[in-house]
């Protein structure tokens, strides 16, 4: 679930009085320019609220510009392929972005406006992004939370230097400063949640944070650490529960709503329960939504998430089970062109998956110890990678998988495919009956007993 959270963000205010929003233009423009622009997507991703969860920016002759309304400073999620950028945007001001599509790492540049606010932001984004997480995973906590504090101390100095250097905004300076703080904040959430102990007073930098803050919760670091924030209370929850009520279908995810009602800030709790609701929704599917539907409903008070909700629900009910799957024609390792429609009669577990995925690294093996194992049977292992470079994907099936069906799609996450069945991350699994229809558009992965449990249940049925 974690890799589904925080998908997109809008609006962000930091100490900015409503009276001063009303003398700012409420325009943004962000233009710019794509050397060798392959056709790919260009997006600016923003869920909060919205029915629509992205809008697509027209590229013309390697060239984009788009308008934008804001009420109040925000950040937005630019997308390109795999590129994510988060720009900092504010009302009445330009930004201007360009990139070599075949560089983008090396050639991204700032222009306009809020040139030096991105600039300095990318910048601090990069150095907490330089996390060595193989130390931090194997040593005690006491050195990881001496780790992290430096890293927050060096970049709130580095910070610090740059802004000594360059004017900028002050909603920016506010803003940067408080993402390292909860930057720094959500990962020693998670350092705690991965040891059995803590030691007494590791979690006294909560004490230092305002918990609930609905200025904040357009930042997205403050989105994630209200995430993991809010699961370390519901693991205190679920820790409590005896063994039968901890057994019971959900029970995790009941204790996330009772964790989010104990909430006092009214706008940290009505997105809190969007959230939750929403990422339930997305990794289970609309089976048995219904009563949680009905429960969102009765507590929701704030109309944008009711929109965002039933967007999302009409969405996944198109790949619900028992609904057509949606047709793909794609080309194999040899070439040919592969279209689902012509494994009818059999049963298809299909697997998206990425070669720079971890995850899908770690289901590689027992995938291909299910394949092994239901080969002879009525069951056909389609695997589709949407790779962004076709050749890596061609090496790397011909050396380490290249069993049952292996098929590429282009445009990457941005494919039809892809969209069709809604990945938003990999590896996502999807299970398809025998004239077409889907069984499970999140089915059980590789490594589980359950994913061996329905293949032999499916083949006993025939």
């Amino acid at each position: 679930m974690k890799n589904l959270i925080i998908l997109g963000l809008s609006s962000l205010l930091i100490c900015l009085s409503c009276q001063n929003n009303k003398n700012l233009s409420n325009e943004v423009t962000v233009a710019g320019t794509i050397e060798n622009h392959d056709q790919t997507v260009l997006k600016i991703l923003d869920v909060m609220g919205r029915g629509s969860w992205e809008d697509v920016v027209p590229v013309t002759e390697n060239r984009f510009s788009i308008n934008l309304t804001l009420e109040r400073p925000a950040i937005k999620t630019l997308m390109y392929g795999d590129m994510r950028k988060d720009i900092f945007l504010q009302p009445g001001k330009s930004l201007e972005v360009s990139f070599d599509a075949l560089n983008i790492e090396n050639s991204f540049r700032y222009g306009g406006d809020l040139k030096i606010e991105n600039a300095v932001f990318d910048s601090i984004s990069q150095r907490l992004g330089n996390i060595d997480y193989s130390y931090l995973y194997t040593q005690p906590l006491d050195l990881t939370s001496l780790y992290m504090d430096s890293l927050k101390n060096d970049s709130k100095e580095y910070l610090k230097s740059l802004l000594n250097k360059y004017i900028t905004s002050p909603y920016f300076e506010e803003y940067a400063n408080a993402s390292i703080d909860y930057n720094v904040a959500y990962l020693k959430i998670m350092l705690g949640d991965s040891q059995e102990e803590q030691y007494a007073g590791y979690y006294d930098f909560l004490n230092e944070l305002k918990i609930e803050d609905h200025d904040l919760l357009d930042m997205p670091d403050y989105r994630m650490f209200l995430y993991f924030y809010l699961e370390m209370e519901t693991n205190k929850r679920y820790k409590d529960l005896d063994s039968i009520q901890n057994q019971t279908a959900d029970a995790k995810f009941y204790e996330t709503l009772k964790t989010i009602e104990n909430l006092k800030d009214e706008e940290v709790r009505a997105y809190s329960l969007y959230n939750t609701m929403l990422m339930q929704l997305k990794e289970f599917g609309t089976v048995d939504f219904d009563r949680h539907f009905g429960y969102f409903n009765t507590h929701n008070l704030d109309e944008r998430y009711a929109e965002q909700m039933r967007f999302a629900y009409e969405e996944k009910k198109r790949i619900a089970p028992g609904q057509p799957a949606p047709e793909f024609t794609l080309e194999d390792v040899d070439g040919n062109q592969v279209s689902l429609s012509e494994f009818k009669g059999k049963y298809v577990y299909v697997d998206f998956w990425l070669t720079t995925c971890s995850r899908s690294a770690r289901e590689l093996p027992y995938f291909l110890k299910l394949y092994s194992d239901y080969k002879e049977d009525n069951i056909v292992f389609v695997s589709i990678s949407p790779d962004k470079d076709k050749n890596t994907w061609l090496d790397f099936v011909k050396e380490k998988r290249n069993v049952g069906t292996s098929l590429w799609s282009d445009k990457f996450l941005d494919s039809e495919v892809t969209k069709n069945y809604q990945v938003l991350g990999t590896p996502t699994y999807v299970l398809i009956d025998k004239e077409g229809n889907i069984i499970d558009p999140v089915a059980a992965k590789p490594s589980s007993k359950e994913i061996r449990e329905t293949f032999d249940l499916l083949l006993k049925s025939k």
